[in-house]
């Protein structure tokens, strides 16, 4: 007679070969001044990043402030880009290089880990992986 533990480890091994590997999503944030998120969309689609998304930001810090930090303006652009773990180091890097993040005022880039998706859509749609079966 078979164990629960046993046939929950069977279920379990199932599981995992059926259900092809994905890679881990890494959800990069772009904060850059106005205009330069279309710059950055050509990057997304020249690497052919499934999923990204440019949205207008503005900020509400007051001139005061701004001016102490050496910052000019206040409307942004912030680009959300959902690349494979693998390739966040290297695009990063790129989008630095290219709008030259390093230099102060110029933008900030930060990476957060998508460790959970509640449906199999929305990790095809992430990845640009499809987890149909192919007959």
């Amino acid at each position: 007679m078979e164990t629960k533990r046993n046939f929950l480890d069977r279920i379990r091994n199932r599981q995992q070969e059926e259900t092809p590997a994905v890679e881990p999503i890494k959800l990069i944030v772009f904060i850059v001044n106005r205009g330069m998120g279309e710059k950055i969309t050509a990057m997304c689609l020249a690497h052919r990043v499934a999923m990204h998304l440019t949205m207008r930001g503005h900020g509400t810090a007051d001139s005061k402030i701004l001016d102490y930090l050496g910052l000019g303006e206040t409307e942004k652009d912030v680009v959300l880009a959902a690349v494979p773990a693998s390739a966040k180091e290297l695009f990063m890097q790129e989008v630095s290089d290219a709008l030259q993040l390093e230099k102060p005022g110029h933008g900030i880039a930060f990476a957060i880990p998508l460790s959970s998706l509640a449906e199999r859509g929305a990790l095809e749609l992430l990845s640009g992986f499809s987890l149909k079966e192919e007959n």
